[in-house]
């Protein structure tokens, strides 16, 4: 009787199984040799007004966010983990966007954040979220998630493969890994807005200074690969244009310098002159119109995998 040929494919069931158990077995190795699960420095804080320009800037990325959560198939989900809650506003549009049967867990290791998204919901009525205070790898839950999702989240892992692994073990299998990022590198003029210039370099130079990386399309790929999960899928899109077009996003880069303010001055980057709103933003504008100039903003970065 001749042997059978080797198949090199595999059952979901095999596939599902097998990847159970690497992610136990990371798990061990990791409580061995802990992966560095220390947050990178957050230059950005977590007051009444930065809670406020958080919320502006959602207003600008949504419809990014959306189109994510619809094409990574996330609305079929029914038990939803979201990572890094912030205020609330991704939490608030997955309750909006979800099927009412579904439940919503949403953790943030910043308590005031997690306070004001709490309060905020409840406050609008909203009963099938539950707030969680803690750091989303480290949490034990009795039951596990159709999906985690996570807004600018990646970009402040020191390990980014070694979070999504632990994080990856609070998913069914067949379930999603979705996260939205922002890249930075795409930031430019022409011709040149001096101005612009300047202050994307300084939020560029004080991430960088912050240890906080921000070409996200690089980190984002690897970090599922190093997490052992599948190659992602990903969609990315980027603000650009003339004055009237792009005054959305130059308002929300000179709120995001102002912002950084205080280490971007501890760098020596620029002076509080410098950064005094709303002057930076008139400043932008006119050299633009000056030049009638073009400006690329920043990319928003999506990426999901099923496991």
């Amino acid at each position: 009787m001749k042997d059978q040929p080797h198949s090199s494919k595999t059952t979901p069931l095999f596939r599902h199984a097998w990847l159970a158990f690497a992610r136990r077995l990371c798990s061990k190795i990791e409580e061995i040799i802990p992966g560095n699960m220390e947050p990178l420095s957050y230059v950005l804080g977590h007051d009444s007004d930065e809670l406020n320009r958080l919320t502006r800037q959602h207003l600008m990325i949504k419809p990014f966010t959306n189109k994510l959560i619809h094409d990574s198939g996330l609305l079929d989900s029914r038990r939803v983990l979201e990572v890094g809650c912030g205020f609330g506003d991704v939490t608030l549009m997955l309750h909006d966007l979800l099927d009412q049967a579904s439940s919503i867990t949403a953790v943030d290791r910043e308590q005031k954040a997690v306070v004001a998204a709490s309060t905020r919901l409840k406050e609008m009525g909203v009963s099938n979220v539950n707030f969680l205070h803690a750091e989303p790898s480290c949490i034990e839950f009795e039951e596990q998630f159709d999906a985690v999702f996570g807004r600018y989240v990646l970009l402040f892992q020191p390990d980014a493969g070694a979070w999504l692994r632990r994080l990856a073990r609070h998913v069914r299998p067949g379930g999603l890994m979705v996260f939205h990022e922002p890249d930075l590198q795409s930031l430019r003029s022409f011709p040149v807005v001096p101005s612009y210039e300047k202050c994307s370099h300084w939020v560029v130079q004080t991430f960088d200074g912050a240890g906080t990386p921000v070409v996200m399309v690089d980190k984002m790929h690897k970090a599922f690969i190093d997490a052992g999960l599948d190659e992602p899928q990903m969609r990315l899109q980027t603000f650009i244009g003339g004055v009237k077009t792009s005054e959305s996003w130059i308002n929300a880069l000179c709120e995001l310098a102002n912002s950084m303010s205080d280490s971007i001055e501890k760098y020596g980057y620029a002076t509080a002159d410098d950064l005094e709103m709303p002057r930076l933003y008139e400043r932008i504008i006119q050299e633009m119109k000056e030049r009638q100039s073009v400006v690329i903003g920043r990319t928003e970065v999506g990426a999901w995998c099923r496991l």
